[in-house]
């Protein structure tokens, strides 16, 4: 008969710098859960110990019937005030705090690791045969408290869930460590997600994002084959409750915290329909101002950029009729439907303007302008050397040109605001050139928390100038809605602050994040209800506490600021101190609880990477060579990260805007 047992292993701990360690980290456990059927009767519960005095293991015997072998990371958070541990069945005195702290921890792993509800009940029962665990619930779905009925309404031609904006909000505060004050500010986003790629199955998500909190959570989403054919009755449930809560306020244990609408953040589409307006395709279509499109070559443009702004009296009172479906449901909250609803940065720049430049440039007008294959392949070669020295803080390194319709809005970005000017110097006419950096530039300022206020005015002065010449250079056909959005950009900035403020960029990773809780093709809402009405119940104090100082690695070769990360290695060690300098650091040491950044200077040369249509300097991009002099600061001195990239004989660097 084929032997199974039922094992565990454990450490020793030996001193008390090495107890610290493990309270410090959260030591994971690997359980591998085996029976003996041929000591069944028995029960009997053995110690061994290894020739290591480091190591003792445990093996137990219950009765139990035939099963398999499971393996089950455990993470573990607590330890026997001896600093030893020396578990040995269900006569321990610990067993009952230890039971309910690996419940918690089951329930913590099975919520992050995605673990589907047969799999954990198969687990338990696995789990109860032994007398240690026999106070665990036999169903997974009484261990995560996953809701037995779904919250559904029909709204035409699908479904709608909603969570609550009150219910998410409160969890959140509670388990916040960090004071936020009496005021939480909201913004916004509606999108529609595809979740089958065989059928017209769709979610349309309400996030929202609390800015104090920095978190976002769901306030309600809509299943179907279509999007839903009214946005009153999609919104309705959200606008409701919001407007409560805006009058209101939100009561949580005696504090009263005032709910503040900052904005709507939306693609284009999108945008239109919860505005109730004309697309970004119709005569009428732009949400800021009253021009009305041209028909050309097949496309409707917006070639002026002097047409009188939109006004939200004017939109309540439906003065330009032309621009409206029908009513619109947010117009029951209190909020500029004009100002507060803006232009967004990710799809109307990085994946409309910026994928645009590529695409003329690889496969327009050859009357216009169209580079060769050859230039094609020095645009890539010159892209693929830079992957280097691309810091940690990108989620992606530079692709070949050639896939530049699947970048993603991230590469696009780095390619306008990084690597484009330098790579684009020797491939562009120089008119061509000129007029791309004018939109770098323009981009530059708006991204920057050091000049967005400064130089706004002469931000929106060069995005005018650069549609005026997009006209002249690649053709009146070519003056989309994103073009043309583009002299509205700045002005959104004066209300909003730095572009990323009110970008999409972190509600698309929510998104991401609700297509990967399905589990199965059958009933795709009340899945989604059940995953996140587990995490919420699962939900423990916010570990995230304010930023106290940068942190040294253990191996002294990386340092952890508040939201970068600086190294020894290419591309992570190059940052500006407070009284301006460049330095690349070269190591850290520790002196008397200090940490000192050991580095050499950078001097910046007289010639810029460009000087029209204003010196690079003025917006921090430098061009610059290493010095012999060496110097050591405190880490306090480091204000911020740079991208470092080669530049014939010297660097380019540039200020990283996006952390």
């Amino acid at each position: 008969m084929r032997e199974k047992y039922f094992q565990c292993n454990f450490y020793r701990v030996q001193d008390d710098s090495e107890k610290k360690h493990y309270k410090r980290k959260f030591s994971e456990i690997r359980i591998r859960v085996k029976f003996s059927l041929s000591l069944v009767q028995s029960g009997r519960s053995v110690i061994q110990k290894s020739n290591n005095n480091q190591r003792t293991e445990i093996i137990t015997t219950p009765p139990t019937p035939e099963g398999s072998s499971v393996t089950l990371p455990v993470l573990v958070n607590s330890f026997h005030s001896s600093g030893v541990n020396t578990f040995s069945g269900p006569e321990h005195h610990d067993v009952d705090d230890s039971v309910s702290g690996f419940e918690e921890n089951f329930k913590k792993w099975c919520i992050v690791n995605k673990i589907s509800l047969s799999a954990v009940s198969e687990l338990l029962k696995i789990l109860k045969v032994h007398t240690c665990f026999s106070s665990l619930p036999n169903d997974a779905r009484t261990l995560l408290k996953t809701p037995r009925k779904a919250k559904i309404f029909n709204v035409d031609p699908g479904q709608y869930c909603h969570f609550g904006i009150k219910d998410q909000l409160s969890q959140l505060i509670e388990s916040h460590r960090v004071s936020i004050g009496n005021k939480i500010t909201l913004q916004f986003n509606i999108d529609g997600i595809p979740i089958s790629k065989s059928s017209g199955k769709q979610f349309w998500p309400i996030l929202s994002y609390a800015v104090e909190l920095d978190k976002i959570f769901e306030v309600g989403i809509y299943c179907g084959n279509e999007k839903p054919k009214d946005s009153l009755d999609f919104l309705n449930y959200f606008v409701q409750e919001l407007s409560e809560l805006c009058d209101n306020g939100l009561q949580i244990k005696n504090n009263n915290f005032d709910i503040v609408i900052d904005s709507f953040i939306c693609d284009a589409p999108a945008r239109a329909f919860i505005l109730n307006i004309k697309g970004h395709t119709g005569y009428f279509g732009c949400s800021k101002c009253t021009q009305e499109g041209k028909y050309i070559k097949n496309r409707v443009t917006f070639p002026k950029i002097d047409c009188p702004k939109r006004t939200n009296d004017g939109f309540r009172l439906k003065v330009d009729e032309d621009h409206h479906h029908g009513l619109s449901g947010l117009e029951k909250l209190n909020i500029d439907l004009v100002k507060q609803v803006p232009y967004e940065f990710m799809h109307l720049f990085c994946l409309g303007v910026t994928r645009k430049f590529l695409l003329l440039w690889t496969s327009g007008s050859v009357k216009k302008f169209r580079l060769s294959c050859y230039e094609k392949l020095q645009f890539t070669r010159a892209l693929i050397t830079l992957k280097p020295f691309i810091p940690l803080e990108f989620a992606r390194k530079p692709r070949p040109v050639a896939e530049f319709k699947r970048w993603k809005a991230a590469e696009l970005r780095q390619f306008l605001l990084y690597t484009g000017p330098l790579v684009l110097k020797k491939l562009l006419p120089l008119r061509y050139y000129n007029h791309f950096i004018c939109l770098h530039l323009a981009i530059t300022i708006l991204c920057s928390e050091k000049f967005h206020k400064k130089y706004n005015t002469y931000a929106s002065l060069l995005l005018q100038s650069f549609v005026k010449e997009f006209l002249k250079l690649y053709g009146d056909e070519q003056v989309s809605h994103n073009i043309h959005g583009l002299i509205h950009l700045a002005e959104d900035s004066t209300h909003f602050g730095t572009l990323d403020k009110f970008s999409a960029f972190k509600f698309e990773n929510h998104l991401g994040f609700l297509s990967s809780l399905l589990r199965g093709k059958n009933r795709p809402l009340e899945q989604v209800y059940n995953r996140i009405s587990e995490r919420n119940a699962g939900l423990i104090k916010d570990l995230k506490s304010e930023f106290v100082k940068p942190m040294l690695s253990k191996s002294k070769k990386t340092i952890q600021f508040q939201h970068f990360k600086l190294s020894c290695n290419e591309g992570n060690s190059t940052c500006e101190l407070q009284m301006g300098a460049i330095i690349k650091i070269q190591g850290f040491t520790e002196i008397n609880g200090s940490i000192i950044c050991k580095g050499r200077v950078y001097q910046t040369t007289k010639v810029p990477l460009y000087d029209i249509p204003e010196d690079s300097s003025r917006v921090g991009i430098r061009v610059a060579s290493l010095s012999q002099e060496h110097i050591s600061v405190p880490v306090e001195l480091i204000s911020s990260k740079h991208l470092a990239l080669p530049y014939k004989k010297s660097e380019v660097i540039f200020p990283l805007l996006h952390l």
